[in-house]
C-alpha cells in the first residue's frame, strides 16, 4: 500500500488530514519538523509521497526538500502550506515539487495531487528497477564482451568486429551469443534498445575496460592509462578547467594515435549530472558524432569553472544532488552567461516541464532518452556557430 508522509507543526492539522487520507485507502506517517522524517527517513523501494507545510520549525519546507535531494531521496514531494506565495511556490516547483497547494484545500484536489505524485514515484521505481536490471547485467559482461557488444550496437557486423579487435569470425560469434544470452534478448534491435536506455555504452571507463580511439573513451588527468591500454580509476569526474588535458596519444590496441593537447575554445559541450553512468554514456554519444566534452558531477563543480567561453552548450541535469538545475540556469543567465541548455532529467512532470521552458531551453528530455533526440540539437547549435 502506498505511504503518503505528512510533514506539519500543526497538530489538529496532521490528525484531520491523516483520518482524510486513511479513509481514502492511503497509508499514512506524519511528522511534526523536517527533522523528524529525516531521523526516520522513508525508503524508495515502495510507492510514496510526502506531503510538506513550507513553515515548520528548524528546517523550513523548501530545506528540507533541498536536504531530501541531496541525500538522492526521489520521492516524490507535495507542498501543502497556509503560507503560499508565488515566488515560493515557483521556487519549490523549479526545485522538483510535483505540486504546491494552499490550505484550505478541497479533498478532490488533495486526493488529485496525491494520486499523481504515488503514479509519478511508481514511474521512478520502475525506471530504476528496469535500469539497474540492465547495468547488472552489463556488469556481468566481460571486457572483451562489452567490446563485441558496443561494436555490434554500432552497427558492424562480425568479421568487421574481428578485425577491429584482431582475432576470428568465429571467436567474435561465440562472444556475441554469450553477449545475447546474458542481456536476456533475442535479437540486435534489442541490444540497440538497451544501448539507447542505458548511457553507459561507450562505458568502458570502468575497471579492466580498454581504451580505445573507436569507444571515443579518453580518460581526465583522474584516471591513468596502463602500458596495457586499460583503467584503473573507474572514475571520470570533472577537474578544474585549467587543469584538463587529454593525453598526447592513446592506445588503441595497435598502437597510438594523436590527440590535442588542450581542448579547442568553443567546441566543448558542459555535462552537468550527478550519475557517474549518465556523464560517461553522455560523453561516450557526444564523441561519437565529434563533440568534445568537459563533465561535472554537481552544480558547485560547474559553478567553480571560470571559463565558459570554452562551451557553446550545455547538457544539465534538473535534479542535482545539490541543487535544481533550473535554478544553475538562472544564476548563470544573472551572470551574464547566456549558453543554450538541454535540460535533462528522470522526474518528469508537468509542472518542472513548465519551468524549464520559462527558464529557456532547447530542448527537454525525459531519462532515458535517445541519443537522436540529444545530438540533433546540439548540431543545431554547433551549425549556427560555423
Amino acid at each position: 500500500m502506498s505511504t503518503v508522509h505528512v510533514v506539519d507543526d500543526d497538530a489538529s492539522f496532521r490528525t484531520a488530514i491523516e483520518r482524510r487520507l486513511k479513509k481514502a485507502g492511503y497509508d499514512v506517517a506524519t511528522y511534526e519538523t523536517a527533522q523528524q522524517l529525516l531521523d526516520r527517513l522513508p525508503g524508495d523501494n515502495a510507492p510514496g509521497c510526502i506531503l510538506l507545510d513550507v513553515q515548520i520549525p528548524g528546517l523550513s519546507g523548501p530545506e528540507l526538500q533541498q536536504r531530501l535531494g541531496q541525500l538522492g531521496s526521489v520521492m516524490p514531494i507535495v507542498f501543502l502550506t497556509g503560507h503560499g506565495d508565488i515566488p515560493t511556490s515557483v521556487q519549490a516547483i523549479k526545485a522538483g515539487a510535483d505540486d504546491f497547494l494552499t490550505k484550505p484545500v478541497s479533498s478532490e484536489d488533495l486526493l488529485h495531487a496525491i494520486e499523481k505524485a504515488l503514479a509519478h514515484h511508481e514511474v521512478l521505481l520502475d525506471q530504476r528497477e528496469t535500469l539497474r536490471a540492465m547495468r547488472y547485467r552489463i556488469a556481468s559482461l566481460t571486457p572483451r564482451e562489452t567490446e563485441v557488444f558496443e561494436l555490434l550496437v554500432r552497427g558492424k557486423i562480425n568479421k568487421q568486429i574481428a578485425f577491429e579487435l584482431g582475432t576470428t569470425e568465429r571467436t567474435i560469434k561465440a562472444h556475441r551469443q554469450s553477449v545475447m544470452e546474458k542481456m536476456q534478448v533475442q535479437s540486435l534491435a534489442e541490444l540497440v534498445s538497451i544501448s539507447e536506455r542505458v548511457p553507459i555504452l561507450g562505458m568502458l571507463a570502468r575497471p579492466g575496460t580498454r581504451v580505445g580511439i573507436e569507444g571515443g573513451i579518453v580518460p581526465m588527468d583522474n584516471s591513468r592509462i596502463t602500458r596495457g591500454g586499460r583503467i584503473d580509476d573507474p572514475t571520470l569526474l570533472a577537474e578544474p578547467l585549467g587543469l584538463i588535458r587529454r593525453p598526447d596519444t592513446i592506445s588503441t590496441g595497435r598502437g597510438s594515435a594523436e590527440r590535442p593537447s588542450v581542448l579547442p575554445k568553443g567546441k566543448v559541450v558542459f555535462v552537468v549530472d550527478d550519475d557517474p553512468s549518465t556523464l560517461k554514456g553522455v560523453k561516450r554519444l557526444l564523441r561519437e558524432h565529434g563533440f568534445d566534452c568537459i563533465l561535472f558531477d554537481s552544480a558547485a563543480a560547474l559553478q567553480k569553472n571560470s571559463n565558459f567561453d570554452l562551451a557553446f552548450c550545455i547538457v544539465l541535469d534538473i535534479n542535482l544532488n545539490d541543487g535544481s538545475g533550473i535554478e544553475v540556469r538562472h544564476r548563470l543567465t544573472a551572470a551574464g552567461i547566456s549558453l543554450p541548455v538541454i535540460y535533462i532529467t528522470a522526474n518528469d512532470n508537468p509542472a518542472t516541464q513548465m519551468a524549464a521552458m520559462e527558464s529557456g531551453c532547447i530542448a527537454y528530455l525525459t531519462k532515458p532518452f535517445s541519443a537522436k533526440s540529444l545530438i540533433e540539437p546540439i548540431a543545431r547549435v554547433s551549425a549556427g556557430l560555423a
